[in-house]
């Protein structure tokens, strides 16, 4: 059962349902379906069972065979049952609302088992396909009404009983905190209320599955014929096989399940801050920090907004792309100048821009193999202390080129040596998106830029900046950009990269920037135990890789992966964050994956506020955790260099 609504957050994940339920399942199937054979069969005994008859109602046809050819006589439609009761405990014991509606659903394989079990004559020698040929899938459903009967109260008798005696008894509030012990006396007041509650129906609904196929016996009559031929204590007939049976694997599979999903649940990840610095522009107000100095700005404010230690903190993965001149290890240099303690490894990430989302993506990893608790991911960049280059040897005699670190290892494509802004015309061609379009992003992108900024939408997500100058420090707290577009001239600015019938301008594109942001994570188990509050949860994460020159819609690969990874599909998300490297790559993401832009970037992107590229990967996580309202989920996804792009989903709590 999950907590109350107002617990904070969900500790049982939809992951740890389906392992927890499922595992029950099988354990529940071996242990106890030979009893369940023999309870199906004393059930659709229509005469009085005496003792001598006994030995053929339960073994038919092994009736005089030896004792453990018997045996397996009780395990006819074993694949049926296992399909059947694996499914049937992952969405029973994952939500009683739809406990009816999924036993219909599963109707054909107990149809099958039960025939099995009491009719083998009706099935032998024809498979699952065969079947539905022969007889028609109509003739699997016979009894769906009361199967629904039977089973929906049945299943919030079973949640509810045991839910009561968690509550009551045991006074616990939070049931995932339900020991063994307690869960397995919960379990029995659950499966007693259960079983009180379905049997007279589950006569009936046995008594239509084992009739041949094509009979046309209705519930109706068989309730009338039981009546007068057989009397009330009919509706209780194998009651006492059933209580043996039912009884102890409902316990038994329902306390397995209630003390397993909290376990897998363990492993999920939580993020419990969301921060960055305010993004400056190239030589601007954050020009004098270095790259590890902006990290360390955002990790401290994490961890301040988490409410973690530094100590606390286990491992730290950091992104950055122009790392000539940086120093040694810049992540190593952010832990230790972030006050973590010296025992505290540190791994510097190179995804070019996509390296702050892959940070969080390992972190994750390593939280969800059980191998780490607290983490700090991010990423960072001063785009204006990258330094120039010249080659160690040197020419004898003549002048030397330098090169800008900024561009060769960080905005030119090295597999067809143009920058990445030929890449962003290549799209633009690809998928026809014209100079018009990819202004008119441009301009959304600033105006809602402006007007988030006007709102104060930016303002809990802001690490603010101390920079020091000679006339005394300056605290930076707002993004620099975004306030610099001229609207009344920018849709003449000359394309940027490919001169005749370019649309790629140097307004469209995102900016040269300084910034850092980060996040701190937690496995389920330590926001449990530590009574923490996480923001969000993380659902799932994907990578994706294409041709270089296709890079900028690296991302609508990326993003239906890591959907299929959450478990959600495109209509469950509320927003969507795409970093716009360039305008083309947003109008890309909408146009491919058929996103309303009302929900995609909305309060802005890159092209207005700036594209820090170690950071920004990091950097729409942040934003997109506090654009989310409480149970919304969302996507951020990021292309890179190269031709690949990352995506995560994540969830508000």
């Amino acid at each position: 059962m999950s907590p109350p609504a107002d617990s904070g957050f969900k500790r049982e994940s939809g992951t740890a349902r389906i392992l927890g339920s499922g595992t029950s399942g099988i354990a529940e199937l071996l242990v106890f379906h030979p009893v369940d054979t023999v309870a199906k069969r004393l059930m659709s005994n229509r005469g009085h069972a005496s003792a001598s008859s006994l030995n053929t109602i339960i073994f038919k046809q092994a009736a005089q065979a030896p004792i453990h050819q018997k045996f397996l006589s009780l395990f006819p439609g074993l694949g049926y049952a296992a399909g059947y009761k694996v499914a049937q405990r992952v969405y029973k014991f994952g939500g009683q609302p739809l406990t009816g509606i999924g036993e219909v659903v599963l109707l054909p394989l107990d149809v099958l088992k039960i025939k099995m079990q009491t009719n083998p004559d009706a099935v032998r020698g024809r498979s699952f396909f065969r079947l539905i040929t022969d007889e028609g899938i109509g003739s699997l459903y016979r009894g769906w009404g009361w199967t629904m009967a039977r089973n929906a109260p049945g299943s919030f008798a079973l949640f509810g009983g045991s839910a009561v005696t968690k509550e009551y008894l045991f006074k616990l509030s939070d049931y995932s905190k339900a020991t063994w012990g307690q869960n397995f006396v919960a379990s029995i007041a659950g499966a007693v209320a259960s079983i009180t509650v379905a049997a007279p129906l589950d006569v009936v609904k046995t008594r239509i599955q084992n009739a041949h196929f094509h009979s046309d016996v209705s519930g109706a009559t068989i309730i009338r014929d039981m009546v007068r031929q057989e009397g009330l204590r009919s509706f209780f007939k194998g009651l006492t096989p059933k209580i043996l049976v039912v009884g102890p694997k409902l316990v038994f599979s329902y306390t397995l399940a209630q003390s397993l999903i909290p376990f897998f649940g363990k492993y999920d990840v939580y993020i419990l801050s969301a921060s960055r610095t305010p993004i400056g522009s190239i030589n601007g107000t954050l020009a004098s920090l270095t790259a590890p100095q902006l990290g360390i700005v955002a990790v401290k404010h994490a961890m301040e907004r988490a409410g973690i230690e530094p100590k606390r903190v286990e491992e730290i993965y950091m992104g950055n792309v122009v790392q000539a001149g940086v120093g040694q290890s810049p992540a190593r240099q952010v832990g230790i100048g972030a006050g973590i303690p010296d025992s505290t490894d540190a791994t510097t990430i190179n995804k070019v821009c996509a390296s702050g989302m892959k940070s969080i993506m390992l972190a994750s990893q390593s939280i969800q193999l059980g191998q780490r608790g607290v983490m700090v991911a991010g990423g960072m960049e001063s785009m204006s202390q990258a330094p120039f280059l010249l080659p160690r040897h040197s020419p004898a005699f003549g002048h030397m080129q330098a090169q800008d670190s900024l561009v060769v290892d960080g905005l030119y494509d090295v597999y067809n040596k143009f920058p990445m802004g030929n890449c962003a015309e290549h799209t633009a061609a690809k998928h026809s998106i014209t100079r018009e379009q990819q202004d008119d992003h441009c301009l959304s992108s600033y105006t809602r830029a402006e007007e988030a900024w006007a709102a104060g939408l930016f303002n809990d997500e802001i690490a603010p900046v101390t920079v020091k100058g000679k006339k005394g420090d300056t605290i930076v707290k707002e993004d620099e950009d975004y306030k610099k577009l001229l609207k009344e001239k920018f849709r003449s600015l000359r394309p940027a990269f490919v001169k005749e019938n370019g649309t790629v301008t140097p307004a469209n594109s995102s900016t040269l920037n300084d910034g850092a942001s980060a996040v701190v994570l937690a496995s389920g188990a330590v926001v449990e135990d530590e009574n923490l509050k996480p923001v969000a949860k993380i659902l799932g994460y994907a990578d994706a890789a294409c041709a270089p020159i296709d890079f900028p819609t690296a991302p609508t690969l990326a993003v239906p992966l890591a959907l299929k990874a959450a478990g959600v599909c495109q209509d469950d998300i509320a927003l969507w964050e795409f970093n716009e490297a360039f305008s083309v790559v947003a109008c890309a993401a909408e146009k491919v994956l058929n996103l309303p832009r009302e929900k995609v970037n909305v309060r802005g992107g890159a092209v207005a506020l700036g594209h820090p590229i170690g950071s920004s990967g990091c950097r729409i996580v942040v934003t997109l955790v506090h654009a989310l309202k409480k149970g919304e989920k969302g996507v951020a996804a990021i292309c890179n260099g190269g031709g690949a792009a990352s995506a995560i989903v994540i969830e508000k709590l």
